[in-house]
């Protein structure tokens, strides 16, 4: 048996449970079929659904941050302060667009961060806007004993001051290099990119013991499809087009306890 939430009434179609209940003022149905394609052209450009099996929970969670767990992309502010964001905006909307390879993009735009002095990533991090819901969802997820994850092609300096204190298990991102207190314009090391947070899933489930279509990943844009293609429940948060096709949720109400009422719902 599957579970659906919508924010409005489904198009009428066949194997869906005759009633229809109104729950936190979301629309619930059960149904023997997940009707993922049906769901998925409704809402492909408005309101929000998730469907999952009956009483089904994650047993870890894979967020992305930009976009996703935090308002602004985190590396369009840094590119601000260097007077670079309109270069640097134009590169990242066609990057999570999928119109350009992230590796590539991502170096485009931290080279021309470089000379930027260090202490504007405090700066930037203290600027950026947490979506609301978020330490709701760690603190229901730590209760459950569900470990929450970010995976990001951010980076470390901005990402674990700000996550790791509201109960984030691990973070995975990007590191800049410094040299005499700015940036250089380089990465320390590889980059961290798409086929790297689908890679960081499957590590944390093969350690975990579990299954990776027991895991939840949760993304915006083109660089999250990797690991959205390889969780079991694959939601999108305010999405870029491209990423409906591999979603079993879609979220666009701005707040991240739309999932507290409709992933962790169980019967009791």
């Amino acid at each position: 048996m599957w579970q659906i939430w919508t924010t409005s009434p489904l198009d009428t179609f066949q194997d869906l449970s005759e009633t229809c209940e109104r729950r936190q003022d979301l629309y619930f149905y059960e149904s023997d079929h997940a009707h993922l394609e049906h769901l998925r052209s409704q809402f492909a450009k408005s309101g929000s659904f998730l469907v999952k099996k009956k009483n089904h929970l994650p047993k870890a969670v894979f967020f992305d941050m930009d976009a996703t767990l935090v308002a602004q992309e985190s590396i369009v502010e840094l590119a601000r302060a260097a007077n670079q964001a309109e270069r640097v905006s134009e590169i990242t909307e066609k990057a999570m667009n999928g119109e350009l390879d992230f590796d590539q993009a991502l170096k485009e735009r931290v080279a021309l961060l470089k000379g930027l002095d260090q202490s504007v990533l405090d700066q930037i991090r203290n600027s950026l806007t947490v979506f609301p819901g978020v330490s709701e969802f760690v603190s229901l997820a730590r209760d459950l004993k569900i470990p929450c994850h970010v995976v990001t092609g951010g980076f470390e300096e901005i990402a674990n001051p700000l996550f790791l204190p509201l109960g984030f298990t691990s973070v995975t991102a990007n590191r800049l290099e410094v040299s005499g207190g700015k940036l250089t314009g380089n990465l320390v090391g590889s980059s961290f990119n798409s086929f790297g947070k689908r890679d960081r899933l499957v590590e944390v489930a093969s350690n975990m013991g579990i299954e990776t279509n027991t895991t939840a990943a949760i993304g915006d844009g083109a660089n999250d499809i990797p690991m959205l293609q390889k969780a079991g429940f694959s939601l999108a948060y305010n999405p870029k087009p491209l990423l409906i096709p591999h979603a079993s949720g879609v979220n666009r109400t701005g707040d991240h306890r739309f999932w507290l009422k409709t992933l962790f719902y169980q019967d009791l």
